[in-house]
């Protein structure tokens, strides 16, 4: 990102350590649970491998970010305090990063921020299914269309949000059932 990675260079991360350190603020983990939990988060986007997540977790252990526990034969990894910390650090220069990015959209011209609009209403839920959604949407700030083109724009993005919306309500359904 636009100095994002930079920034979190300083603990001499690479992506996939941090996203190993994101994965394991859920809970301890054995490796494979770990691999399967980012082929989850990335879908058909990315592929993990035991040859690149065995070694990053080593790395990481080694920076003393991650530890190792032997459980029932198995090794199991999670964050130390130290681990914690650059995972803070690491979301706010996230926050600071999305501000960013709102704003580089709002600068492009505007025939390129409806094309971008379009495709996130359009591929976003389908991408984003399986609660990995985004929290946020695009600004729908376009004036400079003609009337019909807004109203598709909108409708657009009144279907993405009931989809989410359905999707939340589903899991709150399935979480209150189960506490019954």
């Amino acid at each position: 990102m636009f100095g994002w990675g930079y920034r979190l260079g300083k603990y001499g991360l690479s992506p996939v350590q941090f996203l190993i350190l994101l994965a394991l603020k859920k809970r301890s983990m054995y490796g494979y649970e770990i691999i399967k939990e980012l082929r989850s988060m990335f879908g058909d986007v990315w592929e993990p491998k035991t040859g690149t997540v065995y070694p990053a977790l080593r790395r990481l252990e080694a920076k003393g970010l991650v530890r190792t526990e032997l459980r029932d034969d198995k090794e199991f990894y999670s964050l130390t305090e130290r681990g914690e910390d650059v995972v803070k650090y690491a979301t706010e220069l996230w926050e600071s990063e999305l501000d960013f990015m709102w704003r580089y959209h709002m600068f492009l011209p505007h025939p390129m921020r409806l094309m971008m609009m379009k495709r996130f209403f359009r591929e976003g839920w389908r991408r984003w299914r399986g609660g990995r959604f985004p929290l946020f949407i695009p600004p729908l700030d376009f004036d400079y269309l003609d009337r019909d083109e807004r109203l598709r724009l909108l409708r657009l993005a009144r279907d993405f949000l009931r989809d989410q919306l359905n999707y939340i309500e589903d899991k709150i359904r399935d979480l209150e059932s189960k506490e019954e």
